[in-house]
């Protein structure tokens, strides 16, 4: 099942990387990046063995921007429970024979690579500057 979970998240992973490799070049022209007045927030949800969920207590929190002190959605809030499913979920993952242990160091790189290169992208979506 993880197994099948990763090569999933890695075929998305390398299909996003291949769609999206001509916008890097556009997106980095400017030296300073645009804010962003109203974000879109795609996901208000903790993220736990390769999938979206609701925290276990179905609790959330006000995600507010700074500058103008305004609520901009509720996001899940995380507790006990959600930490223990998280840490299992990471454990199993690591496990000796699991896909990510058994899988050749210079592929695993790339997969590192590739998020970096996603993180890299998408930096203004993760960390925006706000007006």
């Amino acid at each position: 099942m993880i197994a099948s979970r990763f090569s999933r998240f890695a075929c998305r992973f390398s299909q996003v990387a291949r769609v999206t490799s001509t916008q890097n070049s556009v997106r980095f022209m400017s030296a300073v990046p645009q804010p962003q007045t109203n974000p879109n927030i795609e996901c208000n949800q903790l993220f736990i063995n390769n999938e979206f969920v609701d925290a276990a207590s179905g609790k959330t929190f006000p995600l507010i921007n700074p500058s103008t002190e305004e609520v901009i959605t509720e996001v899940a809030e995380g507790d006990k429970a959600d930490v223990d499913r998280a840490v299992a979920a990471a454990t199993e993952a690591f496990r000796l024979g699991s896909p990510w242990r058994t899988m050749d160091a210079s592929d695993r790189g790339l997969l590192l690579n590739r998020l970096a290169d996603l993180v890299e992208r998408d930096q203004g979506y993760l960390a925006p500057t706000y007006l």
